[in-house]
C-alpha cells in the first residue's frame, strides 16, 4: 500500500490533490495492539526496516507511526559515517571558540576528536549526569556546567572556612574554648565533606558521548507486530479521512 493513496483529495487551485497535510497519530486505544521490540541495525533506513520486519518497504509508514517519528531525517538513527559527520558540522563553532579561547592539543584540527577530549581546557562538556540515579534521591538525572560550577565554588568556599579555623586554632589555657574551635572545625570539616560527596556524584557528558548515547537510544524501537499490518492499513485510512 502507498503511504500517500490512502489520503483524501482535496480542491487546489481548480484541481484535485491529495491533502498531505493530514497526520494521523495513535490513539490511546490504539495502542492495545501488541508491540515488538526492535533494534535498527547499522545503516539501515526505516524503508530497510519495513522490509526485513513487514515483508514490504511500502510499510515504511507503519515504522515511523509505530515510533512517533515525523522526521526521520532528523530523528532516525544515523550510521556511525553520518553520526561523525553530523558531530563536526554541528560543533564546529563550539571547537572553534574554544580554539579562540586558548586551547591548544589534539582536536584542534578536527572536530570529531576534540570532542572526546577529556582534558579540562578542550570546554567540549555538555552537562554532568548522576553516577547514582538509582540508589541516591537526585532532582534530575542531569545538571548544567554552571551548576556543576556552583557546586565547585561552594566546595572552594568551604575549604577555605576550614583551612582558616584550623590555622586560627591555638590551645590556650581555655579547655571550654579550645572544645568550642574544635566542635567548630569539626562541623565546617562535615560540611566540606557532604559538599565533596555531592559533587562526587557528578559524571562529566562530553559531546561526542552524548550523541552517540543519544543515536544508540533510537536504535531501540518498537513496532507493530506482524499480524496487524492489515487492519492497521484499514485503520490509517479511516483516521485520514476523518471515519
Amino acid at each position: 500500500m502507498s503511504y500517500f493513496s490512502k489520503f483524501p483529495q482535496i480542491k487546489y487551485n481548480n484541481a484535485d490533490v491529495l491533502d498531505i497535510t493530514r497526520r494521523v497519530k495513535l490513539a490511546n486505544a490504539t495502542r492495545a495492539f501488541n508491540y515488538h521490540p526492535y533494534v535498527v541495525p547499522e545503516g539501515n533506513r526505516p524503508e530497510d526496516v519495513a522490509f526485513e520486519f513487514y515483508g514490504d518497504p511500502k510499510a515504511v509508514w507503519l515504522v515511523l507511526l509505530s515510533t512517533e517519528i515525523i522526521d526521520p531525517y532528523t530523528h532516525w538513527p544515523k550510521s556511525q559515517n553520518d553520526l561523525e559527520s553530523f558531530i563536526r558540522k554541528e560543533y564546529a563553532t563550539q571547537r572553534d571558540a574554544a580554539v579562540a579561547s586558548g586551547y591548544r592539543g589534539n582536536g584542534e584540527d578536527d572536530v570529531l576528536v576534540w570532542t572526546q577530549l577529556t582534558t579540562p581546557d578542550a570546554r567540549n562538556i555538555l552537562h554532568y549526569k548522576s553516577n547514582r540515579i538509582d540508589t541516591f534521591n537526585t532532582s534530575g538525572v542531569y545538571v548544567s556546567n554552571a551548576t556543576y560550577d556552583a557546586m565547585v565554588a561552594a566546595i572552594n568556599e568551604q575549604q577555605l572556612i576550614v583551612d582558616t579555623a584550623k590555622a586560627q586554632n591555638v590551645d590556650s589555657e581555655d579547655e571550654a574554648a579550645n572544645s568550642a574551635k574544635a566542635k567548630a572545625i569539626d562541623k565546617e570539616s562535615k560540611e566540606l565533606l557532604a559538599l565533596q560527596y555531592a559533587l562526587g556524584e557528578w559524571e562529566p557528558v562530553r559531546i561526542y558521548e552524548h550523541e552517540f548515547e543519544l543515536n544508540e537510544d533510537r536504535r531501540h524501537i518498537k513496532l507493530f507486530k506482524r499480524e496487524y499490518l492489515s487492519n492497521m492499513k484499514l485503520l490509517l485510512e479511516a483516521k485520514l479521512n476523518g471515519k
